[in-house]
């Protein structure tokens, strides 16, 4: 049975807000102002991606998110799990967690090598529903405004949150300003549900990070539909934010923030950088991010060379380049016109799925139906084809 101070919403004392809301404009001058941010990503968001990013614009970096009852737990799992750098900064360190104490235990870990500590409300995976964590708290109130004030009260450092909005305007409204006024310093915003992943993805909502970043006193920060340097001034001029961040189209792309790559050339060319920089850091490197940073990086070349896809995939780490270089080697007597024959073809990684209601989405909704019905008009016994794909 809960106590009854786990069903309050706390909040900082009346008379300390001002000092609070004035603390967080200068913890956020102090580290730069920062306009273009890198999202914490999963496996993804690791030391040689952050530094690869911070080359090319980058003005802050999260951490993937961590496990915080897990850091609590297994003092080890820090040396495993986290790596920075005198150059990785600043820094946020972004943890998951529904439990104020393995939270706070989780943070002091890292409170000496980052420059905040960020509470993962965002996540709308099917993983974080069944740990019970991410966007999934984001009704629970009386504990997210707990987990904020412990860190708030405890730590050294500010604590921030990432959060995707509610379906109600007026309760996401009101859910920002209990996290803010709990003591959260920094908010990010990404602006669409929890529901709106994937193939139901659509738009991002600027209107309702505009009204967001109009009631709040503290920095905030948007995020989500960020694909281009263009999409990064049209959503600071929409939204009046103080700065975006990009998650998924930075992977295929780190050069987002300096307007982004300009030929394939380009991406083979990261792909390469990021090797470089994942060997210079082998002990700092999951062994998950390099196939899976290597993917994204040359995702239209394997569109145009399918059989890299499978040689990519079982890869050593120390055959990946190869990988690489078989395209170099694949296109080296290609014509210009013949190579922009073949990639015309393709689309880019972070345009997998078809936004909502976008002609892309009705174009593949077309060509399901069409593949659907040719296979109706085959012999009944013929087994049934896997889902069409584009590239496949």
């Amino acid at each position: 049975m809960e106590s009854k101070d786990e069903n309050t919403i706390v909040q900082l004392d009346e008379c300390d807000l001002q000092k609070h809301y004035d603390a967080s404009w200068a913890f956020y001058k102090k580290i730069g102002s920062p306009k273009c941010v890198v999202a914490p990503m999963v496996n993804q968001s690791e030391l040689a991606f952050r530094l690869l990013c911070r080359q090319y614009g980058a003005d802050l970096c999260y951490t993937p998110m961590f496990h915080s009852r897990l850091f609590a737990q297994k003092p080890d799992l820090k040396t495993k799990a986290f790596a920075t750098s005198p150059e990785d900064r600043p820094l946020f360190v972004q943890f998951c967690a529904n439990d104020p104490r393995f939270l706070l235990a989780a943070a002091r870990t890292v409170e000496g090598e980052c420059d905040a500590v960020d509470i993962n409300l965002g996540c709308p995976q099917g993983i974080a529903k069944r740990g019970h964590y991410g966007s999934f708290l984001l009704e629970e109130w009386p504990l997210l405004t707990r987990m904020v004030k412990e860190l708030h009260d405890n730590l050294s450092i500010p604590v921030t949150c990432k959060i995707r909005v509610l379906d109600d305007e007026a309760r996401t409204l009101e859910m920002c300003r209990l996290l803010q006024d709990a003591g959260c310093s920094v908010l990010c915003v990404h602006g669409r549900t929890k529901e709106m992943l994937k193939q139901s993805i659509g738009p991002c909502d600027f209107d309702i990070i505009k009204k967001i970043k109009e009631t709040m006193q503290i920095p905030v920060i948007a995020n989500g539909g960020i694909e281009t340097m263009d999409d990064v001034s049209r959503c600071m001029e929409m939204s009046g934010v103080d700065g975006v961040m990009s998650s998924e189209a930075i992977l295929e792309d780190p050069r987002l923030f300096q307007g982004g790559i300009e030929s394939v050339d380009d991406s083979i060319a990261l792909a390469k950088e990021y090797l470089c920089l994942a060997k210079d850091y082998t002990a700092d490197t999951h062994k998950k991010a390099l196939r899976p940073h290597v993917f994204k990086l040359i995702y239209r070349s394997l569109c145009v060379h399918p059989s890299l896809r499978d040689l990519l995939h079982h890869a050593d780490d120390d055959e990946i380049e190869k990988v690489i270089d078989s395209i170099v080697e694949k296109e080296k007597d290609w014509t210009p016109e013949e190579r922009a024959v073949a990639y015309a073809k393709t689309t880019t990684w972070y345009r997998r799925h078809p936004h909502k209601g976008s002609p892309e989405e009705e174009e593949m909704r077309i060509k399901k139906e069409m593949e659907r019905m040719r296979y109706l008009e085959m012999d009944e016994e013929e087994e049934e084809p896997p889902a069409f794909d584009l590239f496949g």
